[in-house]
C-alpha cells in the first residue's frame, strides 16, 4: 500500500465557492511546464501576440515617470499601475472594437471591458483585475518581456523596450510623439495620465477619454503590428537563446509545408515530431524526453478518467477498483494503462535524468513504484491518494478533491464525473506550441491572421 508522507496537516482548506477546477488532478504539469521552458524559453502558453511586448513598453514608458513615484507596480487606491494601463488598454478595444471582431479575440480582460462597456462604466478593479498576480496581459507577457531585455524585473525600459518603442513610432508615422521631449510628447502623456487616474481611483470615473482610446485601438492593436516592429522582434527571439531560435525556424520551416499544423490540440505531438527531424542533438533529445514523459501522462490521465467515468455508473457515485473492472469499456482503459505505465515511467525517467531533471522526475513519478502498479486494486488507490495529495498541495490553501471518502468507501463528486470513458490522446500538455506558430504568424506575416482567427481561438490558452 502506497503510504504518503509529504501530505501537509489536515485543515479547513478550499471553501465551498473556491475554483475547484483544474486540469492537473495528478501533479504533472510542473515537470511539463519545466520541459516547455527549455523548449522554449521565456514564452508561456499565454504568450501569442507579438504586439502586446509593444502594449508593456508603452506603459512602461508612461508608468516610468516621476508623475506616479512608486513606478510601474506601485499600488494605488485601485490596485497596481501596470494593471490600471492594462485596463485602459481592454477599455480602447472594448469601446472601439465590435464583438467577435478577429484581432480582439482571446485577449485577456475583453470579455470583462465588454461587460463594462455595456454598463456605462470604466474597468475598475471591481469587474477586472486588482490583485497584480492575476492573469491579464502584463502577467502573460512581462516573463517574456524581461528574457528579451525588453523590462527589467521592476517593469523599467531597458535597451530593448526603447528599441522596441523607436521602431512602433516609426511604424505608426509618430516618430518621437512617446519618447520625445516636446510639447506633443507632454500633451500626449498628460492626456494618457488623465485617462489613467479613473482607473488608479484618483480621479471620478465618468469621464470617458475617447481620444485616448481611439489612439489605442488604432495604434496598439494586435494584428496592426508594423514591419519595423517585426523586424526588431524577430531578431530578439531569435538571437538572444540559441535552442528557441532552433524552435522557431524548425517550425517555420514545417508551417511553410504544412501550414494547419498546431491548428488543434492534438497535432501537438505531430509538431514535434517534425520539429524533431529538423534540429540538432541535444534539442532532439530534449523533444524525445517529452515524448517518453508525455507517454506517462496520458497513461495517467487514461486511468484516472477511468474512475471519473466508473463513478458515474452508481447514484452515489461510489467507486472502488471493482467498479471500474466492472465496465468493459472503462476496466479496458485502465487495465491497459496500468500495463503500459512500468515501461513508460522507466523509459521517462532515463530521459529525464539525462536531461538534468532527476529530481522533479522522482517527486513526480516515484508514487507510481513500490507495488502502486501490481494490482488494479493498489493501482487505484494510489491514484486516488495521489490525487488528495496534489489538491491539498495546491496554493494557496488547497483545493477540494475531485474523490472523497475513506479507502474502501471512495466517491467522484457530481461535478466531476465523466460521461464516457477516456478517448485516446497522444499528448496532453501543448509545450508553447500554439504560441510558437502564433508568433511566427504576426513577425514573418506567414497568413493572412484575420482568415484563421474567426475559428475561435478564445478558448485556447
Amino acid at each position: 500500500m502506497l503510504v504518503p508522507t509529504y501530505l501537509p496537516h489536515l485543515s479547513v482548506y478550499d471553501p465551498a465557492e473556491s475554483a475547484e477546477g483544474s486540469l492537473d488532478p495528478l501533479g504533472l504539469a510542473l515537470l511539463a511546464g519545466r520541459l516547455a521552458d527549455k523548449l522554449v524559453p521565456g514564452f508561456t502558453e499565454r504568450s501569442r501576440r507579438p504586439r502586446f511586448l509593444t502594449v508593456l513598453a508603452v506603459g512602461s514608458r508612461v508608468l516610468s515617470r516621476p508623475e506616479y513615484p512608486d513606478g510601474v507596480h506601485g499600488d494605488h487606491k485601485d490596485g497596481p499601475a501596470n494593471i490600471a494601463f492594462e485596463r485602459l488598454v481592454n477599455e480602447a478595444f472594448a469601446h472601439r472594437g465590435t464583438r467577435g471582431e478577429a484581432g480582439l479575440l482571446g485577449i485577456p480582460g475583453i470579455g470583462k471591458a465588454r461587460e463594462a462597456t455595456a454598463a456605462d462604466a470604466r474597468l475598475s478593479s471591481t469587474l477586472y483585475l486588482k490583485a497584480p498576480g492575476a492573469v491579464g496581459l502584463w502577467v502573460a507577457y512581462k516573463r517574456l518581456a524581461r528574457d528579451l531585455e525588453i523590462l527589467d524585473d521592476d517593469g523599467h525600459l531597458l535597451e530593448n523596450g526603447a528599441a522596441l518603442l523607436d521602431a512602433w513610432e516609426e511604424g505608426i508615422g509618430k516618430k518621437g510623439l512617446l519618447t520625445g521631449t516636446g510639447s506633443e510628447t507632454e500633451a500626449f502623456l498628460r492626456e494618457m495620465d488623465s485617462a489613467l487616474e479613473p482607473l488608479l481611483g484618483d480621479a471620478d470615473s465618468r469621464w470617458k477619454p475617447q481620444r485616448v482610446w481611439a489612439f489605442i485601438y488604432t495604434n496598439l492593436r494586435p494584428e496592426t503590428i508594423t514591419g519595423a516592429e517585426r523586424t526588431l522582434l524577430r531578431d530578439l527571439v531569435l538571437e538572444r537563446n540559441p535552442t528557441r531560435r532552433e524552435v522557431f525556424l524548425g517550425v517555420r520551416e514545417e508551417l511553410r509545408r504544412n501550414s494547419e499544423l498546431i491548428d488543434a490540440p492534438a497535432a501537438t505531438r505531430a509538431a514535434l515530431l517534425a520539429l524533431r527531424g529538423r534540429v540538432g542533438d541535444a534539442l532532439g533529445q530534449l523533444i524525445d524526453t517529452i515524448l517518453a514523459y508525455e507517454d506517462v501522462v496520458v497513461l495517467l490521465r487514461r486511468a484516472f478518467l477511468s474512475i471519473l467515468c466508473a463513478g458515474g455508473r452508481r447514484a452515489d457515485g461510489r467507486v472502488d477498483a471493482d467498479i471500474v473492472l466492472a465496465d468493459h469499456g472503462i476496466a479496458q482503459a485502465f487495465r491497459g494503462a496500468m500495463v503500459a505505465l512500468p515501461g513508460a515511467v522507466e523509459r521517462a525517467t532515463a530521459f529525464l535524468e539525462n536531461n538534468g531533471e532527476g529530481e522533479l522526475a522522482h517527486d513526480t513519478l516515484e508514487w507510481l513504484r513500490d507495488g502502486a502498479l501490481r494490482s488494479p486494486a493498489e493501482f487505484f488507490e494510489a491514484l486516488i491518494v495521489r490525487h488528495i495529495a496534489t489538491q491539498r498541495r495546491k496554493p494557496p490553501d488547497g483545493r477540494r478533491p475531485w474523490i472523497e471518502g475513506e479507502t474502501g468507501f471512495r466517491f467522484v463528486r457530481t461535478r466531476y464525473i465523466e460521461e464516457e470513458p477516456p478517448q485516446d490522446e497522444t499528448v496532453f500538455h501543448p509545450y508553447r506550441m500554439s504560441p510558437v506558430k502564433s508568433f511566427i504568424e504576426d513577425l514573418w506575416a506567414m497568413q493572412n491572421r484575420s482568415e484563421t482567427e474567426g475559428s475561435d481561438r478564445s478558448g485556447r490558452t
